[in-house]
């Protein structure tokens, strides 16, 4: 299928970096509100640089409009696109406001067109090979989450120098006035929401550490550290913190009743892991505290767990999955705009993330607990991971 990037800021750069493993998908141009901007990667990607917002929606070879601007354009951007009669890729969060969100969602329907959201990490190698162990009970029934999103003192680290591949600036005011959860969020709850099952809760609190970041006074108050306990429909318990204080920590922790499984870094697509699970004792059965948990570590075994592979197109190159595929959701809803599939990342579970994201970085300097209404159908397993 035929897209069209609007936005060509930082991010673009990834997302045409993966777009060689996905030859069903055809760039046909890019529009930015910045010409200068749209120039460079038009020129990387060899393709048309629209003039405007509106060339591009009225351009019939377009299918799909795939929403790269910065968070609080997404609602007008998709709403222009949708409106259109193009399927639309945005990314996260789908919008800023629920009330928007839900608009997007009902204008979909009614257009008869799909609607998806980044990020599309819950459909990597390492997600979906995690899921496959923890559907096959590798720890027994699941109890508790520790998940880490720390991205380290990022107001220490020069922001204000990064460069993407294509030299593009990374967007750090934008960024830090949008705010580390809103941000970061939802690489982590969409794993856990389609393991798991909706959110129905959430506890904590979220504050700005430092009001002064890059020497500019954070005016709009935006949290830039949150913690947060997320009850699941399933029962499941999760503790969620996300920062850009701290320093650098992406792991994760899934403790079931037989077991438990440890990943060091969410963000990779072929990041391993370990799974240690729970076995009887035996021995005297009076022991000293210590020797009986230094032997029950002992007699717990661990194995360390390399992701499935999923299949390569015949005519794409050997793709390396260190980091993000960025195209892969586009892909995704390509196939069941082709296909009349179900969406894996449907309209219904970006809103669901959304909620849960403004959840948690609304959760306040005071603490609050913050009921979560949004639902979303049940995931499927992509079929190489089923």
């Amino acid at each position: 299928m035929k897209f069209a990037i609007v936005g060509t800021g930082y991010v673009s750069d990834f997302y045409l970096t993966s777009l060689p493993y996905h030859p069903q998908l055809e760039l046909t141009g890019v529009f930015d509100q910045d010409p200068a901007r749209a120039r460079v990667i038009a020129a990387r990607a060899g393709v048309r640089q629209y003039e405007s917002l509106e060339a591009i929606l009225n351009d019939p070879s377009v299918q799909i409009v795939v929403n790269l601007t910065s968070p609080e354009a997404h609602y007008a951007i998709s709403r222009a696109a949708l409106l259109a009669g193009k399927h639309v890729y945005s990314e996260k969060p789908l919008a800023t406001t629920l009330t928007q969100s839900n608009e997007l969602i009902e204008l979909a329907r009614a257009q008869n067109r799909l609607l998806s959201c980044a990020p599309c990490s819950l459909l990597g190698e390492s997600a979906q090979t995690l899921w496959r162990h923890l559907r096959a009970g590798a720890i027994g029934k699941p109890q508790l989450v520790y998940a880490e999103m720390d991205d380290g003192p990022i107001h220490q680290m020069h922001p204000d120098r990064w460069r993407s591949e294509s030299g593009l600036p990374w967007p750090w005011e934008s960024e830090f006035d949008t705010g580390c959860t809103m941000e970061h969020a939802a690489y982590i709850t969409s794993w856990l929401v389609a393991f798991f099952g909706p959110a129905r809760t959430v506890s904590g609190m979220s504050a700005q550490v430092v009001p002064e970041k890059m020497g500019v006074a954070q005016t709009h108050g935006t949290p830039d550290f949150s913690v947060g306990c997320i009850e699941f429909a399933s029962g499941v318990i999760a503790r969620l913190t996300h920062s850009i204080v701290a320093p650098r920590n992406r792991s994760l922790l899934i403790s079931g009743d037989a077991g438990y499984i440890t990943m060091d870094e969410l963000w990779n697509y072929d990041e391993p892991f370990q799974i240690r699970t729970y076995h009887g004792m035996s021995g005297p059965r009076k022991e000293p505290a210590r020797t009986l948990r230094q032997r029950w570590r002992r007699q717990s075994s661990v194995r360390e767990i390399e992701p499935i592979r999923a299949p390569t197109a015949a005519n794409a190159p050997a793709k390396p999955l260190a980091t993000m595929d960025y195209c892969r959701g586009i892909a995704e809803l390509a196939a069941a705009a082709v296909h009349d599939t179900p969406l894996r990342l449907s309209a219904e579970l970006g809103h669901h993330l959304t909620e849960l994201s403004l959840a948690l970085q609304n959760l306040g300097p005071d603490g609050a607990s913050i009921r979560i209404e949004s639902d979303f159908d049940a995931i499927a397993p992509m079929p190489w991971a089923a």
